[in-house]
């Protein structure tokens, strides 16, 4: 059997200055207001914004969805209430009407997440379609409440996300607002489709809707900037300082934890805009070849964009694109890459994983047709085969294998959670399959 390896390359320029990019419209700061019982931050997740690459990729990046997975079998459902015209965002922003086709995507976007995430609460996403003017502004999330020390929290005196909050207490824990806000720039030519042909001259909403979404997951945290001093903890005002998850895991190049600076210090100040930060949770390293993540933290802070988005020069061009904080038009990312999914995991996130299946075995031009999964089993089918036997790994690490049921020359596998597919900490790397085509 030939092994196939398809390689995806996006050419830039070495790298990005704050006075390249375009004018950006960033929202005003909410006031923030803790709850009585100092549990709930309102208004708290700060705003994080994508923006139009001022250096287009030669070859815009395209990126498939992770797997062609039955709706039915999500693992996490999205409610989203789409702004009606005349009404506004979060911040005041006027709102148009949402036009079908974007619905469409949001909603294939959506999906996507929910068949990665494992929650038994839904997601709720209040979404506004705004004119921001002529900004490089593509879109921009933010401003739900944060919760801490509710039953299950992994992590005491730490702040959440809502979303995340809720899965992992197993229950919304504050009814009246929604887990995020997500507004997006009505004036860019936007692709709508779901299949990831974006012409160069569009933007793929799909795209942007994932980037955002992630965001609302808890990807962004406290740290913020001014006038050469840092800040943690979101406000002085509320004691002690707690910061959010995602801050418990980036250090500065010393391995220093940020959280051990004092708060505003210029120590910090220098760290954040250092060129020097690093992610390191266990699954993010795992999925980062051992290494630790290296964040975006440039000389210059940039406000909405620093110290919440994957390093530009790092992962530009790479599997693990989707979270810089800018994209080119024509690029079409619908896998938010393993480096996210093991950002989110190590904050506290059951991410559904599908195992790695490789070399079906032998293969002889076989060709793998299918991934079906319900809640209990994974299914896979190979056609045109001559043998039914797989090689399987979880977490990279338990090299399995499994004979399936060859009829004429179809061959189907099925491997049951709890039973096939038992690993240490329960998750799985992507499903990942080589045939003489190079496609599922």
């Amino acid at each position: 059997m030939k092994k196939i390896i398809c390689t995806l390359a996006l050419l830039t320029l070495p790298g990005l200055l704050w006075a390249a990019r375009p004018e950006i419209h960033i929202p005003k700061k909410l006031p923030k207001q803790l709850s009585a019982d100092g549990k709930t931050l309102l208004q708290g997740s700060s705003v994080r914004v994508l923006i139009a690459d001022p250096n287009p990729a030669a070859v815009p990046l395209k990126i498939p969805a992770p797997i062609t997975l039955k709706t039915a079998a999500a693992t996490a459902t999205f409610n989203i209430t789409y702004v009606p015209d005349g009404g506004e965002d979060l911040w005041g922003e006027s709102c148009s009407s949402f036009p079908e086709e974007a619905k469409a995507a949001f909603k294939a976007a959506a999906e996507i997440w929910g068949n990665i995430l494992r929650s038994s609460v839904p997601i709720s996403i209040r979404a506004c379609w705004a004119d921001l003017g002529d900004s490089g502004t593509l879109g921009y999330s933010g401003a739900a409440p944060l919760h801490r020390n509710f039953s299950k929290t992994p992590q005491a005196d730490t702040w959440y996300d809502a979303a995340l909050a809720n899965a992992l207490a197993g229950s919304d824990l504050n009814t009246e607002y929604v887990d995020m806000h997500i507004t997006y720039n009505r004036n860019f030519e936007w692709y709508y489709g779901t299949d990831g042909q974006t012409a160069t001259s569009q933007y793929d909403l799909m795209t942007v809707v994932l980037h955002e979404i992630a965001h609302g997951l808890n990807f962004s945290g406290s740290m913020d900037y001014e006038e050469g001093r840092g800040y943690w903890g979101y406000s002085d005002d509320f004691k002690p300082l707690v910061p959010n998850i995602y801050d418990r895991f980036v250090r500065d190049g010393f391995g220093k934890h940020l959280t051990d600076y004092s708060n505003s210090s210029f120590a910090l100040g220098s760290a954040l805009t250092s060129g020097n930060l690093w992610f390191h949770g266990p699954r993010a390293l795992a999925a980062n070849g051992g290494q630790p993540v290296r964040i975006y933290a440039p000389a210059s802070w940039i406000p909405a964009s620093s110290y919440a988005h994957l390093d530009y020069n790092t992962f530009k061009g790479t599997p693990n694109q989707l979270m810089l904080y800018a994209i080119s038009a024509g690029t079409a990312i619908h896998d938010p890459g393993p480096v996210t999914k093991g950002i989110l995991e190590d904050m506290g996130w059951d991410i559904f994983n599908l195992p790695k299946i490789s070399n079906p075995l032998p293969h002889n031009g076989g060709r793998v047709s299918s991934f079906e999964r319900s809640s209990q089993t994974l299914q896979v089918q190979v056609h045109d085969a001559d043998s039914c036997t797989f090689s399987y790994s979880m977490d990279g690490i338990h090299f399995l294998s499994k004979t399936g049921n060859l009829v004429n020359t179809t061959c189907t596998l099925t491997l049951n959670y709890g039973v096939d597919l038992i690993s240490e900490g329960k998750n799985f790397w992507y499903v990942e399959a080589e045939n003489d085509n190079g496609s599922l």
